[in-house]
């Protein structure tokens, strides 16, 4: 199995591009699709017009007043300051948002769904979300009672054989997790197994486990 996430943007807008398709693989760290930077690109540059306006009203007063000794000249001083400081937060958010219109995988992946997404329309984060296939987190699991949780309090080395191929691969149980479903006094408890090598394990291929010191 493998953990199933979903991909929004933060906030609405024109789609610019969709680079990626269902069935789709992703790397960590690339651009899955992204919004139009126009309107953004805008709001930071004017961001940064007014920050060196800002900053050139400080540099001036700070040459005309060098020692400021009266409460006043003190007060104005520590006014351009704070408008200063203010310009900068204001920048660092414009670019911020500018930097949100990708749309960036956060792991290797397979794209299962676009969530509708076109090169050209209006999207809304609620409702054009992208679904992804963790494959970094496959992984194969087991149900396991009670009576057995203790063994895999720790983790163990077994051998999974996957069912057609007949291939045996080394792993790793991680401690076992209770499960949400669970009502005393039947607990029931999940535990992974992590196989040392992931070639041509695929999501939903079954297999059996031993344990070696079981």
């Amino acid at each position: 199995m493998a953990d199933i996430i979903e991909l929004r943007f933060p906030f609405s807008g024109l789609v610019a591009n969709l680079n990626k398709k269902l069935g789709d693989s992703v790397k960590k760290g690339e651009i899955i699709a992204s919004l139009t930077r126009t309107t953004l690109q805008s709001e930071l540059d004017r961001q940064l017009a007014e920050y060196e306006k800002v900053r050139a009203d400080f540099e001036i007063f700070a040459l005309q007043n060098p020692d400021p000794s009266d409460d006043i000249s003190k007060y104005q001083k520590t006014a351009r300051q704070a408008q200063l400081n203010a310009s900068v937060k204001d920048v660092e958010i414009a670019k911020a948002k500018l930097d949100l219109v990708d749309l960036v995988c956060p792991c290797n992946a397979a794209v299962l769904s676009t969530g509708g997404i076109l090169q050209g329309i209006y999207i809304t984060p609620s409702a054009n979300p992208v679904t992804l296939l963790d494959s970094d987190s496959l992984r194969f699991q087991i149900e396991v009672g009670s009576h057995d949780a203790p063994f895999f309090a720790s983790e163990r080395k077994a051998v999974i054989t996957i069912g057609a191929q007949d291939k045996k691969v080394h792993a790793i149980s991680k401690p076992a997790a209770i499960t949400l479903l669970s009502k005393a006094p039947y607990f029931t408890y999940l535990v992974d197994i992590i196989p040392d090598d992931f070639l041509d394990i695929l999501p939903g291929m079954e297999g059996s486990i031993e344990f070696s010191d079981l």
